[in-house]
């Protein structure tokens, strides 16, 4: 198959319709969803699939996660409906878990406060080191060791840390003895005696809102949290409580409920934080991966294929794939509504037409040929191996024709905000072929 556009869609007599109006009862969002089959949202600046708004999208057939975590869906509601329910696993894990190696450095060494001094031309040492520690001979726990906890522990092993994790599913004891891990079988067991503790879990009924009060005082005094996993795993005020009591020396992340964050969230003000928007995930080599896993997953759906089981979270009405292993049934969606309150983004660096809330059909896409796109060997797809670079900070939505149903409107609504380049009317896509060896 051809790629000109985004896997011929055009060709096929479909259009694209461009939007970053997601939030509100009145987006752009909630008026093409009515007609859509196929959904497909990033992580970072979600489209919230609701029960209420499944309801009103009788046609949904396909809810597509352009990344990891597919939390913004309300999985129950998408068992109920028998919809299918993906994302690209494997895409960004590693991204991520640099992120959190990058962020406990910089708590525990007092980074962030000490870069403060320079730029408002200071040189005060003593209050520079005043908060900072040396990571070595503390002991570091992760809440899961999946594909991101496990990379992250791999990564601290040459700090000389003492390494901890609790997860629902033990790892290998050779992968035990390799990195010297202690398995704790329940959460609060591990916080007690760590020292850092890195937040690596799927969010779901089960892990929302873990980090509540009560686990919080059960932790280490000054002990320090990071979350790249998803905001609501911690309960929002009482991380900001946890900070202000001294009970928690620092809390860094990128993850916040709902997002984006709205301009009054307390996070942003909170004292010892190193919070970022929701950046881990989505580096420029992230963006190259989980845009050929969305590549992937489309050209399955829109040819009859089956789709990797690993991609699978729900399908069948039931979890299904790496579903059954990471997420439980059920909702988290809950107050995703909040989001409406942050309704412009900083900055939107747009060539041509358009404002942020822009939102057009569009004809054909044009296409530039590329050599190859780094993948991870688990993300690599298959046959033709092509991914589509996508450039600059804008959602991108399309509508179509389906190819497998032949017939009827079919709306899916593409936000891949990461990887988007609007020109006026027209994408500029560059297709990297299997053979590439560098941007």
């Amino acid at each position: 198959m051809a790629v000109d556009g985004l896997i011929e869609i055009n060709s096929n007599g479909h259009t694209f319709v461009v939007t970053s109006d997601k939030d509100g009862p009145n987006s752009v969002l909630e008026r093409e969803l009515v007609d859509a089959d196929v959904v497909i949202s990033q992580p970072f600046w979600p489209a919230y699939l609701t029960a209420e708004r499944i309801a009103k999208a009788s046609k949904l057939k396909l809810a597509l996660t352009a990344g990891i975590g597919s939390d913004h869906v309300d999985l129950q509601a998408a068992i109920d409906r028998g919809i299918t329910v993906a994302e690209v696993t494997y895409c960004n894990s590693i991204s991520v878990a640099e992120q959190v190696v990058m962020m406990i450095l910089g708590l525990v060494r007092n980074y962030i406060p000490s870069y403060e001094r320079v730029v408002k031309v200071g040189w005060n040492i003593a209050d520079c080191v005043s908060r900072s520690y040396d990571v070595e001979g503390m002991h570091v726990g992760t809440v899961a060791a999946g594909r991101i906890g496990l990379a992250v522990l791999r990564r601290l092993k040459p700090f000389d840390m003492h390494l901890h994790y609790f997860d629902r599913h033990r790892l290998s004891e050779s992968v035990e003895r390799e990195l010297n891990l202690i398995w704790h079988p329940a959460v609060e067991d591990m916080v007690k005696v760590c020292d850092v503790v890195t937040i690596n879990a799927p969010l779901h009924p089960e892990t929302e809102h873990l980090f509540n009060d009560k686990l919080l005082a059960q932790m280490k005094r000054g002990a320090y949290l990071v979350n790249t996993a998803r905001g609501k795993i911690c309960d929002r005020d009482a991380i900001v409580r946890a900070l202000e009591s001294g009970q928690l020396a620092g809390y860094a992340g990128d993850v916040w409920f709902p997002q984006p964050a709205p301009k009054d969230h307390p996070w942003r003000t909170m004292p010892h934080h190193g919070m970022t928007p929701h950046i881990s995930g989505t580096s420029l080599s992230a963006q190259a991966r989980y845009a050929a896993g969305t590549r992937e997953i489309l050209e399955c759906w829109f040819e009859g294929r089956p789709i990797r089981d690993e991609y699978l979270i729900v399908d069948d009405g039931r979890l299904a794939g790496t579903g059954t292993h990471s997420y439980s049934a059920g909702n988290a969606t809950g107050g995703s509504e909040e989001a409406a309150k942050f309704k412009t983004p900083d900055t939107f660096p747009m060539v041509g037409r358009g404002s942020p809330h822009h939102s057009r059909r569009m004809g054909r896409a044009t296409s530039q040929s590329r050599g190859t796109m780094p993948t991870n060997d688990e993300t690599r797809a298959r046959g033709e191996s092509v991914a589509i670079r996508l450039h600059q900070i804008v959602p991108l939505v399309f509508s179509a024709v389906p190819i497998r149903a032949g017939v009827g409107a079919f709306v899916a609504i593409l936000f891949l905000a990461e990887m988007s380049w609007y020109l006026g009317a027209t994408f500029l896509i560059e297709v990297v072929p299997e053979n590439w060896t560098g941007w």
